[in-house]
């Protein structure tokens, strides 16, 4: 959604660069629960970041779905298991992309 408030290329490389400020451009080793949100990234990128945020690399609406299905999953069944912070982690940083992305 932030892209899409831009009007120039110039703006629009503005918020790229603002998302590997925050995220980097690597994106860490998730659990298969959270591939299920966030698509593996091809090896070899020099950006995965990047790779992300370009239009039609995976479907918006279904990522966003599973992220709330996984966040609701997660607060039930995890809520006092040592997985909890590290998965709270890297699910802060699946949420920020998809931030970015829409």
């Amino acid at each position: 959604m932030w892209k899409k408030t831009k009007e120039t290329v110039e703006e629009k490389k503005q918020m790229n660069k603002m998302a590997l400020t925050i995220l980097g451009p690597f994106i860490p080793k998730m659990h298969n629960e959270l591939l299920n949100i966030i698509p593996k990234v091809p090896t070899g990128l020099e950006n995965e970041t990047i790779w992300l945020l370009q239009p039609n690399v995976f479907d918006l609406k279904t990522a966003c779905k599973n992220f709330l299905i996984f966040e609701e999953t997660m607060s039930a069944g995890f809520k006092n298991n040592h997985l909890t912070s590290k998965l709270n982690f890297q699910l802060s940083q699946v949420n920020f992309l998809l931030i970015f992305i829409t």
